[in-house]
């Protein structure tokens, strides 16, 4: 238990949501009993736990969602800003300047303004650099920092940030070309689902009902196109949404 409020609470700092742990699991309880309480009223009792488990799984899973989505803000922003303070700091400008006039972009901007904060309230600035990158879930933003922090004690090459720049760039490349693929096979799903199957589901009901003994109800053949099919599609986008890479 305590292991698992424990990973609650940094999703819930990592997602800028000001809420303690056992409260967000009220909110998650509340979701998954108020969306099953709603199934028996609809007269669904079967769909009832499907109901109340998806409920609560919504608003547990948000704070992940919320944490990469900032994530990806930043990451989006690395490659231009790291490249364009790898070029100022080439020139010789100093570099606390460079990181205030490298990052033009508003989510890496407004971090780096808080690290130079930091830096004028007393810490060093690989220690305001560190603390930024551990605002963030995000493996390219601690890399990013740590080399601008090696760069800043050792006076080294600007040129290492170039390179950290492609290679950031690169992986954000590869990571949309597979997204890509999956895209394709996630839209024929999407199109069956939401076309063919009902169709077909019909066609069946209807000559179920005529020439074989179907045991498809009448109140089965209502709701199964009505929010069954729905509820698939539904799942189909949600999934095709958090796969989409949060940097794009």
């Amino acid at each position: 238990m305590r292991r698992f409020s424990g990973k609650l609470e940094r999703e819930l700092r990592l997602a800028r949501l000001r809420f303690g742990a056992r409260e967000w699991a009220r909110y998650c309880l509340a979701a998954g009993a108020a969306l099953f309480l709603a199934a028996v009223t609809l007269g669904q009792p079967a769909l009832a736990p499907i109901a109340g488990a998806a409920g609560f799984a919504v608003v547990y899973l948000y704070p992940s969602y919320r944490k990469r989505e900032l994530a990806g803000a930043i990451e989006r922003e690395l490659p231009l800003s790291l490249r364009s303070i790898a070029t100022l700091l080439s020139i010789g400008l100093a570099f606390e300047d460079a990181l205030r006039q490298g990052c033009r972009e508003p989510a890496l901007a407004k971090e780096i303004r808080k690290a130079l904060r930091e830096v004028e309230l007393g810490a060093t600035v690989p220690e305001a650099l560190e603390s930024l990158a551990a605002r963030y879930e995000s493996k390219a933003l601690e890399k990013a920092m740590a080399q601008l922090g090696s760069i800043y004690e050792k006076r080294g090459d600007a040129n290492a940030l170039r390179k950290l720049s492609d290679e950031v760039a690169g992986e954000q490349r590869a990571a949309m070309q597979e997204y890509s693929g999956k895209l394709v096979v996630c839209s024929l799903v999407f199109i069956a689902v939401s076309a063919v199957l009902p169709a077909l589901f019909q066609a069946y009901a209807i000559v179920g009902s005529t020439f074989m003994s179907s045991t498809i109800t009448a109140e089965q053949a209502l709701w199964i196109p009505v929010a069954a099919f729905p509820i698939v599609d539904v799942a189909v986008l949600a999934f095709i949404r958090l796969k989409r890479p949060f940097f794009a």
